[in-house]
């Protein structure tokens, strides 16, 4: 029972798994023994995939497109496996897989997307508040809501992340709020999904050629640089 990874933390799933794989690499370990400790790799592999794939909000995945979601849960799981020995250092798996999950999702998407939009530099994002005029943010705010406008299409192309930012910025919910709306049991959870949603605003708008300081109207639109969202 003790050994069953049925009964153990993600943490130790993966502390096994990784030493496991180490000593079938040694180059003293006997064949037999490499053939047993790649059984028990395999099956360390299986539970900690079926903990993911059931419980995919947990992990980061209810989140990503359905598009995407099989390559992105197999790509960061075989990264997990491949460079993760020092997860769990800090945080949960968990938390650590939905960031890198984030991550992958984000290359594919943008690989997925017109390439055209790709072939020169994307805009460096703006950072600093005061390169952003009046006169830009009223622009922004004009471009919002345009029929067909950059607001209507990320709404179709990302409705989760969309709809929290709408919840905040447009309907002005409160956390607190959001966090009965929503189902979520921590304030924190609020202010990661706001995160998110606005990194994928940054990466959409980004691949569809606006400029710099649009870029930078747009995302102040959503409470950009405001420290209360901060993670």
């Amino acid at each position: 029972m003790a050994t069953d990874p049925n009964y153990q933390s993600d943490e130790e799933i993966l502390k096994r798994l990784h030493a496991h794989i180490g000593e079938a690499l040694a180059k003293d370990t006997r064949p037999t023994r490499i053939a047993r400790l790649t059984e028990e790799a395999g099956d360390l592999m299986v539970v900690l995939a079926e903990r993911i794939y059931t419980a995919p909000e947990r992990w980061g995945l209810g989140h990503i497109p359905g598009m995407l979601r099989d390559d992105v849960a197999h790509d960061t799981l075989l990264t997990l496996i491949k460079d993760g020995s020092h997860v769990g250092d800090r945080g949960t798996i968990a938390e650590w897989f939905a960031k890198q999950a984030e991550r992958r999702f984000q290359e594919l998407w943008l690989k997925a997307g017109d390439k055209s939009a790709l072939q020169t530099p994307l805009p460096e994002p703006t950072t600093a508040m005061e390169e952003v005029t009046e006169q830009d943010l009223e622009a922004a705010s004009a471009l919002l809501d345009a029929e067909g406008g950059p607001w209507v299409r990320f709404e179709q192309e990302f409705p989760r992340d969309a709809f929290v930012l709408r919840l905040r910025y447009i309907l002005n919910r409160s956390p607190d709020e959001m966090m009965i709306m929503l189902d979520t049991s921590s304030s924190s959870a609020i202010r990661s999904r706001l995160s998110r949603a606005r990194s994928r605003m940054r990466m959409f708008l980004e691949q569809s050629g606006y400029d710099r300081t649009t870029i930078g109207a747009l995302l102040q639109q959503f409470g950009s640089g405001q420290a209360e969202e901060e993670d």
